[in-house]
């Protein structure tokens, strides 16, 4: 009977040591989920505060080297050799489809990709210089002095626009901007009707002309970018596919 006591108290001490090893190694469950919680956490802004930090650091230097981009990247007049010249007009000798030609043709990024993205649906681009009285000629077109004026097609070609009516300029009395709107139809130089109409609209000296013709239509356009400078002694003349055109 001693012996039998013995053992059973053996026992319970054997079961106790072991519940009071077992809860000293695993801890309590709630401490040990907080403090994988408090790392994890912890980790995580941690990361968050990195990224963060990387990302401002990296717009930073876009922003610098966007800003020293639009610094550097000016217009440069004139900036090809003239390939084909007439008593009105000079045809620059660049292919206005190259890349290297549409970075000189733009002043940003923005409107360079524009011109790359576009060459999918141009057949051709050229650029054409004007005459130095041309500015004098646009000023005839708002004071409805004109009925009729000559454009540049491509290499060395001229059009005749015969306006339907004289121009009548619209003045804001609230805004600078003098814009002047016109339909005309389009003949050879020689005078023979092309048979296609063309729409123009002049907005303080730019110009904005289309018309469809030999399979494409002819869009014409200051060379500059929107609400920019524009260079008003530089004409971009494109053709467009007939087919997108039909499409825009």
């Amino acid at each position: 009977m001693k012996n039998l006591s013995l053992s059973l108290a053996m026992c319970v001490a054997a079961v106790i040591i072991f519940l009071f090893a077992l809860k000293g190694r695993s801890g309590s469950p709630e401490s040990a989920s907080t403090s994988s919680l408090n790392q994890e956490g912890t980790s995580a802004v941690d990361q968050k505060d990195s990224n963060s930090s990387r990302r401002n650091s990296s717009s930073g230097d876009g922003d610098e080297e966007e800003e020293k981009e639009l610094i550097e990247w000016t217009l440069e007049a004139k900036p090809f050799p003239i390939a084909h010249q007439t008593e009105q007009f000079s045809w620059a000798d660049a292919d206005g489809l190259d890349p290297t030609v549409v970075r000189q043709l733009t002043r940003y990024p923005e409107h360079e990709e524009v011109l790359l993205e576009q060459r999918v649906i141009t057949k051709r681009r050229q650029l054409v210089y004007l005459p130095s009285d041309f500015t004098e000629t646009t000023d005839k077109l708002y004071r409805g002095e004109l009925l009729e004026v000559t454009i540049p097609g491509f290499d060395g070609e001229e059009f005749i626009v015969k306006l339907d009516e004289a121009v009548e300029p619209e003045i804001y009395e609230d805004d600078p901007t003098v814009m002047g709107t016109f339909t005309g139809s389009i003949f050879r130089k020689d005078g023979t009707p092309l048979g296609v109409s063309a729409s123009a609209a002049i907005v303080d000296g730019h110009w904005s002309l289309g018309f469809d013709y030999n399979g494409g239509r002819y869009v014409y356009e200051n060379r500059g970018d929107f609400n920019d400078e524009w260079i008003i002694s530089e004409l971009e003349v494109a053709k467009i596919d007939d087919f997108i055109s039909g499409k825009l």
